[in-house]
């Protein structure tokens, strides 16, 4: 697209307020012919190229000025507003700004208003007012000049110097290139494309750095198990170990001792006394009741409990001898005699009916024995449990009498 300069005819657009250019004595007017002479002069444009549109000159008496004005802007390629509290306030000047600002975006730009400050206005020095305002809001984002103090004198050499440089920056304006609205779109396009490959590295980098982070855990988790475990292992490792050689020792102390040699306490002997005693006990009440029966019943068997009794006393007594201790001979034979004197003592206080019973001797003698053997019976069966437990403690010791 050629640029704004190489038109066949260049139109910009002179916006500003009657009042103000009756109250300066047509100032605003003389200086809109010299902004349009600088321009004719720098381009080399003549009268019919190059026209800067004024309502005042351009629309003769009688015709619709708002047309006019709207094919003007239609047809401006640039847009000098001349600033002063009257044109902010014009919704006239208004209308023609935004028209203008319509214009400039149909010719794909930004940089086609050029802004002059004629009389100050202190909105523009608020950036929270002017912001708010349509017109003020576009003037403050632009570069304008303030040309406020030339309004007292025109004909001052620096105004013409001021025009010039103000002539110059519009010219460059017009000569840049017109941007092409297909390669606009290209890059806008590649611009889109950029963005996204951009914003999809950043996710795929995301990701990545929260599957690392999540692996990263995994891994500490399962090393920190897998310490857990090997730990757990080893300490059930020590205490099998402990426990084998707990035994093992167990075992060779075991082994160490001697074999039980006669006259040691056995498990199995100690273990079967107090069952012999149980019986020892069963029979002698049940050979007791036998013999107290008035008449004494002789039958075949009470006789088998008289001797049954006599052969379990016999084994008790036998088992303690073989056991050869002195020691625990005597105990047991003091404790059957003094079983044997409890006992009658027993059977005279309890039952003292019986001696003025008819019975023979031999019977009473009976009578006696059992309650002797019923004590001995305790005795034996009292050592048997003691032994026995000392036995339990003492695992594989030899008893000591």
């Amino acid at each position: 697209m050629p640029a704004l300069s190489d038109l066949p005819e260049i139109i910009g657009f002179f916006s500003y307020s009657r009042d103000d250019d009756r109250d300066s004595d047509g100032g605003l007017s003389q200086l809109r012919r010299r902004i349009q002479n600088e321009l004719r002069g720098q381009l080399g444009r003549s009268e019919t190229t190059l026209r800067l549109w004024q309502d005042a000159e351009a629309i003769p008496p009688g015709t619709l000025w708002e047309s006019q004005i709207s094919g003007a802007v239609q047809q401006a390629c640039f847009f000098i507003p001349i600033i002063s509290p009257r044109v902010i306030n014009s919704k006239f000047c208004q209308i023609e700004f935004q028209r203008f600002l319509a214009r400039e975006k149909e010719l794909g730009r930004t940089d086609l208003v050029f802004p002059i400050i004629y009389i100050r206005v202190p909105q523009l020095k608020d950036e929270a007012r002017w912001r708010e305002h349509p017109v003020l809001s576009v003037i403050g984002v632009r570069q304008y000049v303030d040309w406020s103090d030339f309004r007292f004198d025109l004909a001052n050499p620096q105004v013409g110097r001021a025009v010039a440089d103000f002539c110059g920056n519009i010219i460059a304006a017009l000569e840049r290139d017109a941007p092409d609205p297909r390669a606009e779109e290209e890059t806008a396009r590649k611009r889109a494309t950029r963005e996204a490959e951009r914003l999809a590295e950043e996710r795929a980098a995301e990701d990545r750095r929260r599957r690392d982070a999540e692996a990263e855990e995994t891994a500490r988790a399962a090393e920190e198990k897998r310490r857990r475990e090997l730990a757990e292992a080893a300490l059930n490792l020590a205490k099998e170990k402990e426990a084998a050689e707990n035994e093992a020792q167990r075992r060779a102390k075991l082994d160490q001792a001697p074999p039980p040699a006669p006259g040691l306490v056995t498990k199995p002997h100690l273990k079967a006394r107090p069952a012999v005693a149980a019986l020892i006990l069963i029979q002698g009440l049940t050979w007791e009741i036998g013999l107290l029966n008035d008449p004494p019943d002789m039958s075949a068997v009470n006789l088998l409990i008289l001797i049954a009794p006599g052969a379990l006393i016999a084994y008790v007594a036998g088992s303690l001898f073989m056991l050869r201790s002195p020691w625990v001979i005597t105990q047991t034979l003091v404790a059957a005699a003094a079983a044997f004197l409890a006992t009658g003592w027993i059977v005279l206080m309890v039952m003292p009916d019986v001696l003025s019973r008819d019975i023979a001797p031999g019977k009473m003698l009976l009578v006696s024995s059992v309650f002797t053997g019923f004590a001995v019976s305790l005795v034996a069966g009292l050592w048997s449990f003691l032994a026995l437990k000392s036995l339990r403690e003492n695992e594989g010791a030899p008893a000591q009498g």
